[in-house]
């Protein structure tokens, strides 16, 4: 609860500031995996009403998403996953390129191992 207040929700408006602050959810997350066990944390996460026992039994990810946030919209992390995107490409793709060029030019031949790095990469 303390999350919450920290964060400076409206009692009122849990649901609308909860869903749309990612910062809140990951402090949330994590205040309950440190300090609920595991049993805990899949039947009782949070007693909302109009939430029933089974719904409290799938867990607090699809709880979220599922019962507590749908139809509000979310955030795209487009913008996150495409810096990840660049910068494991630019790293991983002449590193291939280079044990090709190795390859054909000191071994003089490519093996079945090369194709399937190939492969996967692509």
């Amino acid at each position: 609860m303390s999350t919450l207040q920290e964060a400076l929700c409206p009692v009122m408006n849990i649901r609308e500031c909860l869903c749309k602050n990612v910062d809140l959810q990951k402090r949330l997350a994590t205040c309950i995996m440190e300090d609920c066990s595991y049993s805990e944390q899949q039947s009782n996460f949070f007693l909302i009403p109009g939430i029933g026992l089974a719904d409290r039994i799938e867990g607090v990810t699809e709880l979220f998403q599922e019962k507590i946030c749908y139809g509000i919209e979310q955030e795209s992390r487009w913008p996150e996953m495409a810096k990840v995107l660049i910068i494991l490409s630019s790293i991983t793709y002449p590193v291939i390129v280079l044990r090709f060029v190795s390859r054909y030019f000191i071994a003089h031949r490519i093996w079945w191992d090369d194709w399937c790095i190939f492969a996967a990469t692509v």
